[in-house]
């Protein structure tokens, strides 16, 4: 949605000016999975290290020693470093796309960096790597089939993706402010649950399609440089990222209790 912005008016030219308009899309799938690499490659070092280092001893003795209580300290401060730096770099990124003569790989990098210590947390919970790599197929099939709907709609998907956005918004907010609801009513927790999981697949879904809409008449401006490129890369990384993580989430919890 951070591309809506971007994208042509509809009382403007479609074509600015030639452009290879496959290339170019290429070009921003190259980018974003050199992103998704690293981010791989960083969640499953870190996870690994802090895996062993955390649980390596309780394996065998049942009880966690100084040594693991330490590196679960270490491993929850930088925990914390990456989630304040994923906000930061976000920022980042669009202060690049802004400024041309400033290059937007490092931001980028550093992101897809501290979303890979975000999630190797889904290694140090235990989640084992046939759960992840199921999670990734299906994320790349529904991102796969949601880029296509909404790169060659012909109707403008923006307007859906704000109203449901202020839909969730309120479903989210009546979360944070029905908490006397849910103690009065424990089973409220979990109507609640489904509603909101609900509205968020449907939004996710619309956003999805959205960007890849709005990404569809950004390159068919013909003005696309390497920074806008890359934010466009940005964006499907962002969205399959969303994607992965729900998608794990869910099939996390029904194996779990099966």
């Amino acid at each position: 949605m951070a591309l809506a912005s971007l994208s042509p008016q509809t009382d403007q030219p479609d074509i600015v000016e030639s452009v290879n308009t496959s290339k170019v899309l290429a070009k921003c799938f190259g980018y974003m999975a050199i992103g998704l690499l690293v981010t791989a490659a960083v969640a499953f070092g870190v996870g690994y290290l802090f895996a062993n280092l955390i649980f390596k001893d309780y394996l065998f003795t049942g009880e966690f020693t100084d040594a693991n209580w330490n590196a679960m300290i270490a491993y929850f401060v930088i925990m914390g470093v990456s989630f304040v730096g994923l906000l930061i770099d976000s920022f980042a990124m669009s202060r690049a796309l802004a400024r041309p003569n400033r290059s937007a790989w490092p931001p980028y990098i550093v992101y897809a960096v501290f979303m890979g210590v975000f999630l190797s947390s889904f290694l140090v919970l235990g989640i084992d790597f046939a759960t992840i790599g199921e999670a990734a197929a299906l994320s790349a099939a529904v991102f796969g089939i949601l880029f296509l709907i909404g790169y060659f709609s012909k109707k403008d998907l923006n307007f859906l993706a704000y109203i449901g956005m202020a839909f969730l918004s309120i479903v989210c907010l009546f979360g944070l402010f029905g908490f006397l609801l849910f103690v009065l009513i424990p089973g409220a927790v979990l109507v609640y649950d489904l509603i909101f999981t609900l509205a968020l697949a449907v939004v996710l879904l619309i956003v999805v399609a959205a960007d890849a809409y709005n990404i569809k008449n950004i390159i068919r401006r013909g003005q696309m440089n390497d920074n806008l490129a890359l934010y466009c890369a940005f964006t499907m990384y962002s969205d399959f990222i969303v994607i992965f993580i729900r998608v794990l989430y869910v099939l996390a919890l029904t194996k779990s209790n099966d």
